[in-house]
């Protein structure tokens, strides 16, 4: 769809005679016919695309506002309407489809609410990794299309594909992959290496790594599981030593919670500090004060030296647990701003979070005048800013600010 502006012929003329530009050489520099910009400047036909409208302020070197008044507002529509387009073209091309029940028992494994899904729903890729993100998921699991669309944006250099997503990563322990088991898995499941790469959630060439046999001896047990899931196989299959190394690996946790009382007592006595210090730290971003913040640390540092039985560092241990524990109130918070979301429209609003899902928001009508608010606000900025220093002063101690 074109959009058009309407010219300000006088503003026009003026811009051009200061320019020094004739209406021949005008027409020349931006791709039109002479006629063509004599009958816009003669105000026969006014009206011009948006694109052309801006390469005459260009080459006149002003504001297209000032020969073009409504351009600034048409050009949003524009703007708009073609991002608009080009979300719709890369949605066709580049869909994915979501498996409902995948997704419901990742949101529980989670421990997270998610919105109803619903089948035959198709996202773009964007979509399908801010899901997978927000519940800790494989996209090839939740997308069984995933994989696929993925290696043909990549080979395609799609605009819509930013680059692979990669599932967090479980280094908990290592497995030996079996090169042959997988690539037979691969092939008698029909998916090129890079498909298998992107469906699992690891890097481009993860895959033909581990085939060719160039991947270090070992891999995360969360890559691991992430393959065999997608070739729907047993990991033990794939990775021989898979069953042993959990086994070791789960002696090992049970053996965490027999640690000593005396030892615990001497690690909180010693870290104690580290867990103010964070508190301090995350506090601004957790959205609560520090008293608040210093709460919430005490009772994860209390679960760190529950979980912690001498395996590792334990300043490496506790400062991924405080970590963890800030990112789920943040996330708690998040929640309970977006139930309490209110806002002075009476239709529904689509709005994006962090993890860029689309989700919809009740509005309600208020009361509250935020244009108002905005008004006076950017009028007492105004006012300060060119306020004398003696002003300013006595106005910000009365505000508080």
């Amino acid at each position: 769809m074109n959009y058009y502006v309407t010219a300000d012929l006088d503003a026009l003329r003026r811009a051009r005679c200061s320019s020094g530009y004739s209406q021949r050489e005008i027409a020349e520099r931006i791709g039109m016919s002479k006629i063509r910009y004599q009958n816009l400047e003669n105000g026969k036909y006014p009206r011009t695309k948006v694109e052309s409208a801006e390469a005459i302020a260009v080459v006149l070197q002003t504001d297209p506002e000032v020969i073009f008044p409504m351009f600034m507002s048409v050009k949003a529509a524009h703007d708009a309407a073609e991002a608009e387009r080009v979300d719709a073209e890369n949605l066709q091309a580049y869909a994915v489809v979501v498996d409902p029940d995948a997704v419901r028992s990742a949101a529980e494994a989670a421990g997270v609410s998610f919105p109803n899904i619903c089948e035959n729903v198709r996202y773009s890729l964007s979509e399908a990794q801010g899901i997978a993100s927000k519940l800790s998921a494989v996209p090839g699991v939740l997308f069984p299309n995933y994989g696929r669309v993925a290696e043909k944006a990549e080979r395609q250099k799609a605009p819509c594909w930013s680059g692979s997503y990669t599932i967090p990563m479980d280094r908990s322990f290592l497995v030996t992959p079996d090169s042959a088991a997988i690539k037979k898995s691969r092939i008698s499941a029909k998916m090129h290496q890079i498909e298998l790469s992107f469906a699992a959630g690891l890097y481009k060439n993860a895959v033909f790594l581990i085939e060719s046999g160039k991947e270090p001896c070992s891999i995360a047990r969360s890559s691991a599981e992430a393959i065999a899931a997608i070739l729907k196989e047993r990991p033990e299959n794939l990775f021989p030593d898979y069953l042993q190394k959990k086994a070791e690996y789960e002696r090992k946790m049970e053996s965490r919670r027999n640690v000593p009382a005396l030892e615990l007592a001497e690690l909180a006595e010693k870290y104690l500090p580290l867990v103010r210090s964070i508190a301090h730290k995350k506090s601004h971003v957790m959205g609560c004060d520090f008293d608040e913040a210093l709460s919430i640390m005490l009772v994860a540092f209390a679960e760190a030296l529950r979980n912690w039985g001498g395996y590792g560092a334990f300043s490496d241990f506790v400062t991924r647990v405080l970590d963890r524990a800030a990112v789920a109130e943040v996330r708690r918070q998040t929640a309970q701003k977006r139930s309490a979301f209110v806002v002075s429209l009476n239709d529904p609003l689509f709005y994006d979070d962090r993890d860029d899902l689309r989700e919809l928001a009740d509005c309600l009508a208020s009361p509250y005048d935020l244009e108002l608010h905005i008004e006076v606000r950017e009028e007492l900025r105004y006012r300060l800013h060119h306020a004398d220093p003696e002003t300013r002063r006595i106005a910000t101690i009365e505000l508080g600010l």
